[in-house]
């Protein structure tokens, strides 16, 4: 069973997160929330899945104040510039919306907060690998995408 000092680690990406998808305002309030629903949760878990739990209860509190609200479920604006060489506007991180949820999670994770393949790996509880060939096949899904709008440009 994991500590509930192994959810410190995670408070800077949980902030994150919240600010580029539902504003500043509501960020503390909800990062609040999904750590009291890991911290219940903590008993049932192993160590190695509660990044990714924690990663799940994140994404489900950003849908939900996005439906509350009526704002649209967005990935990190600025994901766009880190990813292949720089792109940065509105296409690449449509296409990263769009992409599978492990898929979306890898790129967000190791792209959008700079996490190392480690660290997204312990972070969604797979191993070092399992991020790697989901990362190339993301970036694969994106070139192909993103050069098909291109040339019909």
């Amino acid at each position: 069973m994991p500590d509930p000092r192994d959810l410190e680690p995670h408070t800077a990406w949980v902030l994150a997160w919240f600010r580029r998808r539902v504003g500043s305002e509501r960020a503390e309030d909800l990062a609040q929330e999904a750590f009291v629903a890991a911290l219940r949760a903590l008993p049932r878990l192993r160590h190695e899945a509660l990044g990714g739990y924690l990663l799940g209860i994140v994404r489900r509190l950003s849908a939900v104040e996005a439906r509350r609200r009526r704002l649209p479920v967005a990935s990190p604006d600025d994901l766009a510039a880190r990813i292949d060489g720089g792109l940065a506007d509105e296409r690449v991180a449509a296409v990263v919306r769009g992409l599978p949820a492990e898929l979306e999670q890898v790129v967000t994770l190791h792209y959008g907060q700079d996490r190392t393949y480690e660290e997204t790996a312990a972070l969604l509880g797979v191993p070092r690998a399992t991020v790697q060939s989901r990362l190339r096949r993301a970036l694969e899904r994106l070139r192909r995408v993103l050069g098909a709008k291109e040339n019909v440009s």
